[in-house]
């Protein structure tokens, strides 16, 4: 699989087999957790990094709760995690 000229990482389009079995893995534990935590709140990407963690860090007030997706910013990078409440403190 040729890597993308701009990070050297996998192009998402090509065809690979296994990148598809990964990601079909994953939605299927995506949908289980879901199943698992009806409760759920599900932060997601569609208006960008900085909306989505604003999002996860009003939701992350409450004491227990369950984030799909959630977004945590440091520095100029995004990520996502999954922090139990006692783990994970905002500063």
């Amino acid at each position: 699989m040729p890597p993308s000229p701009a990070l050297g990482y996998p192009l998402t389009h090509d065809d690979d087999e296994y990148l598809e079995f990964l990601a079909d893995g994953g939605y299927m534990v995506e949908t289980i957790a879901k199943l698992l935590h009806p409760e759920g709140i599900e932060i997601g990407w569609e208006k960008g990094p900085e909306h989505s963690a604003l999002e996860t860090m009003r939701a992350l007030q409450v004491e227990n709760i369950v984030l799909f997706e959630a977004t945590i910013l440091s520095g100029t990078k995004a990520g996502t995690r999954r922090y139990p409440k006692k783990e994970w403190q905002p500063t």
